[in-house]
């Protein structure tokens, strides 16, 4: 703290085409293409001097630019040629939107968490001021840093995707009213999730062997 105003910013385009089809007079298709731009960045901005946190001015990140198209498409075929059984299929592609809430961990006027040694030379166990050496560097009582100021955007970060297939058959029982069996399929690609490169999946290879105590949690018994 403080923490003024941080700017975390996102800038969308879209555009969007749609037409239909009747082929014969049996089958109509309904055939869409969707193009989206989504541009997210953290603003240039400056973070005031706080009693724990550092004051600067920070430049501006681009945060990632993607530019996206998904085609849609949907099919109705009229089986019965009466209009009262219909037979549809549809495939969807939806691009997902990171929104400007993603730059946030790339903006460095934001809260940070750091963690150091506590000496109460006093013995009142509160934090009074010069009990801490505040430096993040060449300082014994520094441990850890958490927050935007250590965060690495991954260059080749892939949007993620929903890709949605269909296929339904509707019959109509009577006025108003009608019966539908549908399948619908769906599968996510590209997905992402934080990890820690100082801590790589490769480093979890110790094999540790624990003995299970029983529903009483005591070891060497019945």
């Amino acid at each position: 703290m403080p923490i003024t105003n941080p700017s975390n910013k996102q800038a969308q385009y879209s555009a969007f085409l749609q037409d239909r089809w009747t082929i014969g007079r049996r089958l109509t298709a309904n055939i869409g293409l969707r193009w989206d731009r989504y541009h997210t960045f953290v603003d240039e901005q400056t973070k005031a001097q706080g009693q724990f946190g550092n004051a600067g001015t920070f430049p501006r990140v681009d945060v990632f630019t993607w530019n996206s198209v998904a085609p849609r498409a949907g099919l109705a075929f009229d089986v019965s040629g009466d209009g009262k059984t219909v037979v549809k299929a549809t495939y969807g592609w939806f691009n997902h939107n990171a929104a400007e809430d993603f730059a946030a961990a790339y903006n460095k006027n934001t809260l940070v968490t750091t963690r150091y040694r506590w000496r109460d030379l006093n013995g009142n166990n509160d934090y009074d001021e010069g009990e801490v050496n505040l430096a993040l560097n060449n300082n014994p009582d520094f441990i850890s840093i958490t927050g935007a100021t250590n965060n690495i955007i991954n260059p080749d970060l892939q949007q993620p995707a929903t890709h949605e297939v269909s296929l339904g058959f509707e019959r109509e029982m009577m006025n108003n009213l009608s019966a539908k069996l549908l399948y619908v399929y769906k599968r996510q690609n590209n997905l992402y999730e934080t990890v820690n490169i100082l801590r790589p999946y490769e480093a979890w290879t110790i094999p540790i062997t624990r003995r299970d105590p029983g529903p009483d949690g005591l070891l060497n018994n019945g």
